[in-house]
């Protein structure tokens, strides 16, 4: 059975991300994962501090939030799915903060070559949701960008990708059920697709 860890980040009840991640769950759990959830609007995650200790250790060393915790469930997933809001082009606050003190895993891959079989890389994927309210048709670049660097760290594959614009308002999505039928596929595939059994 797969394990996916899922990441919302929204702060509103009612946000379009966390019912397209609840979508996305309700395929991945009839595709058999086993889901552990986590809400970032919930808990608090200060910034990366540039101690650099990271750099020698593969861990970061402030324990003073529960990002490790988060942190150390998504490395041992087969799948990681991120809901979020696009705030100005890219990640809202809450996302970014937990995004920079991954540091750690940079660090674990690229300078103390702890890396994971290429193998065990393809199976490993990485999936994210993200709703805005506007219509500019690069609204997501940057945080596809982001998502793509932050997978890596992760040593995993980016897998899947939900891009829904010009939907702001609190369960706006509920009038688009192609998205939620999208949504439920998207969870699904990141089980099945990973090229086990």
């Amino acid at each position: 059975m797969a394990k996916l860890v899922a990441i919302r980040t929204s702060f509103r009840p009612g946000s379009n991300s966390g019912l397209l991640l609840e979508a996305a769950l309700e395929g991945a759990r009839g595709a058999g994962a086993d889901v552990h959830e986590f809400d970032l609007a919930k808990i608090s995650i200060g910034p990366c501090r540039a101690c650099d200790a990271c750099a020698r250790t593969g861990r970061c060393r402030f324990t003073d939030d529960p990002l490790m915790e988060i942190v150390d469930a998504a490395w041992g997933a087969g799948v990681l799915l991120i809901a979020t809001p696009v705030y100005y082009m890219a990640a809202p606050a809450q996302l970014k903060c937990f995004i920079d003190r991954t540091q750690c895993l940079y660090n674990r891959k690229y300078t103390l070559k702890d890396r994971l079989p290429a193998e065990e890389v393809a199976r490993r994927r990485g999936g994210v949701i993200a709703v805005c309210g506007s219509r500019i048709k690069e609204a997501f670049d940057g945080l596809d960008l982001t998502m793509k660097y932050l997978f890596d760290s992760f040593q995993m594959t980016f897998a899947g990708r939900l891009y829904v614009p010009h939907v702001d308002k609190p369960r706006e999505i509920a009038n688009h059920p192609e998205y939620i039928e999208r949504a439920r596929e998207l969870g699904r595939r990141l089980v099945e697709d990973r090229g086990e059994g």
